[in-house]
């Protein structure tokens, strides 16, 4: 079975109500905050699994699995292990491709989901010089990948100049 999506809670809707289809573990809960009190910089665990030995961190991404990826998961795997010290945790990065630059450890794995697909519109950008710097320099200091901040940015336009453009689609 083919699955395409379009954004992130309907992967993760999709992954629970076929969990069996790509893990070998059992599903336990989903989008649980680590560090409640800070609501603002809360970070949440997408899915959590366990098998008789071993709790699963699962980070769900949309697209693509970045380097910057595995840093997050390795984030959360910490902050879980220090609530619970004599677990044994394992952290599993998973979306629809891989970069080939990712690594991987016993305890940090990313998994490439099988058959699905997130309906992605591909853009063209032509910017100035000067805002692809600022771009560059955003992402070293957010450690974060071109394109989400590329996004950010084009959302935040609409925001301000096109509300109407920022309706999902059908309503």
């Amino acid at each position: 079975m083919i699955f395409y999506f379009d954004t992130e809670r309907e992967l993760q809707d999709y992954i629970i109500n076929h969990f069996n289809m790509f893990f070998p573990f059992r599903f336990i809960s989903q989008n649980i905050p680590l560090n409640s009190t800070n609501k603002r910089n809360c970070n949440t665990i997408d899915i959590i699994g366990q098998d008789d030995n071993t709790t699963y961190i699962i980070e769900l991404k949309r697209d693509i699995i970045l380097p910057s990826t595995m840093k997050q998961l390795k984030n959360y795997v910490a902050q879980y292990q220090s609530l619970f010290p004599t677990e044994k945790v394992v952290g599993i990065a998973a979306a629809p491709e891989i970069r080939n630059d990712v690594k991987t450890t016993e305890t940090l794995k990313a998994q490439k989901l099988k058959d699905v697909y997130c309906n992605i519109i591909k853009v063209t950008l032509y910017l100035d010089p000067d805002i692809w710097k600022r771009f560059r320099i955003l992402a070293v200091e957010r450690d974060r990948d071109y394109s989400g901040l590329v996004t950010e940015a084009l959302d935040e336009y609409l925001k301000q100049h096109d509300p109407q453009a920022m309706r999902p689609r059908g309503k």
